[in-house]
């Protein structure tokens, strides 16, 4: 049984193994500045039909508004959170 003090997720995640390739292209609030980071890979994790999860070497912010590549059908997403897992990053992300 899930602890639901610690996972607040309101969708079952599937398991997923695809490398994809993104951008950061800025804030979602649009209260911060992100330099626009072209190219950027990652390998998703896990999927949703509200995010994904993605591990990855770019360090990640909350509020970056990230898009992928046209060959993926991935929407756009923001970072939820983002935490350090040792050489990469294990980051949520919900789509917008």
């Amino acid at each position: 049984m899930k602890d639901p003090n610690r996972d607040k997720r309101q969708h079952e995640r599937a398991p997923l193994a695809e490398v994809v390739t993104f951008s950061v292209v800025g804030s979602f609030d649009g209260l911060r500045e992100f330099w626009p980071e072209p190219d950027r890979v990652g390998t998703l994790v896990d999927i949703s039909e509200n995010g994904i999860g993605l591990m990855t070497d770019t360090l990640l912010e909350p509020g970056m508004l990230l898009e992928f590549n046209r060959n993926s059908n991935i929407k756009p997403c923001v970072v939820m959170w983002a935490l350090d897992a040792g050489s990469k990053y294990k980051v949520g992300l919900k789509y917008i």
